[in-house]
């Protein structure tokens, strides 16, 4: 009977630095939410933007239907996920009447 060698782990191929940094800016009501309305996150794992609004930056999910998210102002989906680099833009859309 042959015996193939074992699989290595890929563990010790995975990096320990975080996967990905992205700029965020916040505009509108949003904003005074933070104390600022642009800085950089730092993702330890591959997150979609609903991922960080909801984890990172605290919004209740039952709001995140009403914004709009731009990546390197282009509109996205919330279900993108986030890559090194990208410029993430959320905005609260005004309505009335």
């Amino acid at each position: 009977m042959r015996r193939f060698p074992r699989r290595r782990s890929l563990r010790h191929c995975v990096r320990r630095r975080n996967v990905a940094k992205i700029e965020v800016e916040l505009f509108g009501a949003l904003k005074r939410d933070k104390k600022e309305n642009k800085f950089t996150l730092s993702l330890k794992k591959e997150k979609s933007i609903k991922n960080v609004l909801l984890e990172d930056l605290n919004f209740p999910e039952e709001h995140i239907r009403f914004f709009v998210c731009m990546i390197n102002d282009n509109q996205a989906k919330v279900t993108h996920i986030l890559r090194d680099g990208e410029k993430l833009k959320v905005l609260l859309p005004v309505g009335g009447g």
